[in-house]
């Protein structure tokens, strides 16, 4: 099971695995309440610098790897361990660049609603990893990277 992402996740053990993320959200969720986006962007910044890059095979491992991870945590858990879309996608954020994966925080507006309604989620090469294939065509991005600041 050596850096097998994917196989780690069928393993028995995903249990711990997916408690340890949703502990995740649930911190980052209360830190972004208390203290905003940009402070709690800032300090995962400061004290978990941008891993060394991967080569693009195992880059790719590790991203479908959480990407099912995400799937399980929207569907599955108790809404009360989910935190919003906004945790989710700095969690994921911030566990990719962990592992030398530059990704894009992207934060937009629902074009369908008359009523503000808005939506985080998190690009890489130009897929969104925890939300579906038409997030881009359903909510107008503000054009900025929100994890560069």
């Amino acid at each position: 099971m050596r850096g097998n992402l994917p196989a780690l996740l069928r393993a028995p053990g995903r249990t711990v695995l997916r408690t340890g993320q949703l502990a995740l959200i649930l911190g980052v969720h209360a830190a972004i309440h208390r203290f905003g986006l940009a402070a709690v962007r800032g300090l995962l910044e400061k004290f978990h610098p941008l891993a060394p890059a991967l080569t693009t095979e195992r880059e790719a491992e590790i991203v479908r790897g959480l990407a099912l991870h995400w799937r399980w945590v929207r569907q599955r858990a108790p809404s009360r361990f989910r935190g919003n879309c906004l945790s989710q996608s700095v969690t994921l954020w911030w566990l990719l660049r962990l592992r030398g994966i530059d990704t894009k925080l992207c934060i937009g507006i629902d074009r369908r609603s008359e009523q503000f309604s808005a939506h985080a989620w998190v690009e890489h090469r130009g897929l969104a990893l925890n939300a579906g294939a038409a997030v881009r065509d359903n909510f107008a991005t503000f054009g900025h990277d929100f994890a560069k600041g």
